[in-house]
């Protein structure tokens, strides 16, 4: 497969048209393989990461330095097409069925019941033990959800308010949101942008395999590490 082809199938997988506008998607650089028999795919590309035995590297991130390989970046049509990082966030939990809100920013699951403890040692069971949270002491009957860094979409976070929403799950908080969500008793885990987005990236792995085989999700882990005291 070259490279023409290979975007001719990206583009039918994740259409661009799915994004926000403005959003960088497609070719990084100038640089096109003829012959593309391995794939890697990442959240981010790290200058760490050995990725010379692949003809192509697919990122979910616009790349912050300049690189020798191909690189495509799909950003936010993945985020947001209907079964992407926003959906499968939500679907890890196993709620059915998923929403889209109005503005396209993120998904959310109505009508359910479920103690903000449970939903707390889920996201530690599917995605992360490193959280920061607030849990409100009551039932919790609607859940958005942002793969990435949904606590830093100010209108992501109004239709959350304004739809009613009394639970979000997402990465990426800051010291205002959660002041905002705490004062209103608006529950809230912060599984970090990293993790939240993984759920998505592997289905979309998953699809492309079924175009060309050697595809594979390369795990760079999150650009930080975590202190623990105690």
């Amino acid at each position: 497969m070259n490279w023409k082809k290979i975007e001719t199938v990206l583009r039918k997988i994740v259409p661009e048209s799915e994004g926000i506008d403005g959003d960088f998607y497609g070719w990084f650089t100038d640089k096109k393989p003829e012959s593309i028999g391995k794939v890697a795919v990442v959240v981010d590309l790290l200058k760490n990461m050995n990725l010379s035995a692949y003809d192509l590297i697919i990122s979910h991130h616009k790349p912050s330095f300049d690189s020798e390989f191909p690189i495509f970046v799909l950003h936010s049509p993945l985020d947001s097409i209907n079964w992407g990082c926003h959906y499968q966030l939500a679907k890890i939990f196993g709620f059915e069925p998923v929403k889209k809100f109005d503005s396209g920013l993120g998904v959310y699951v109505k009508d359910i019941d479920i103690e903000g403890e449970t939903l707390l040692s889920l996201t530690k069971k599917e995605l992360s033990n490193s959280l920061a949270y607030f849990i409100p002491d009551r039932k919790i009957k609607q859940i958005a959800f942002f793969s990435g860094c949904g606590f830093n979409f100010p209108d992501f976070i109004q239709e959350a308010i304004e739809r009613e929403i009394d639970f979000i799950i997402s990465g990426d908080i800051v010291h205002h949101t959660a002041v905002l969500l705490k004062n209103r008793n608006i529950g809230f885990i912060d599984a970090g942008h990293y993790h939240t987005e993984i759920p998505g990236i592997k289905e979309f792995v998953r699809r492309l395999k079924k175009f060309i085989g050697n595809v594979e999700f390369i795990d760079g882990g999150a650009p930080y590490s975590y202190i623990r005291i105690g």
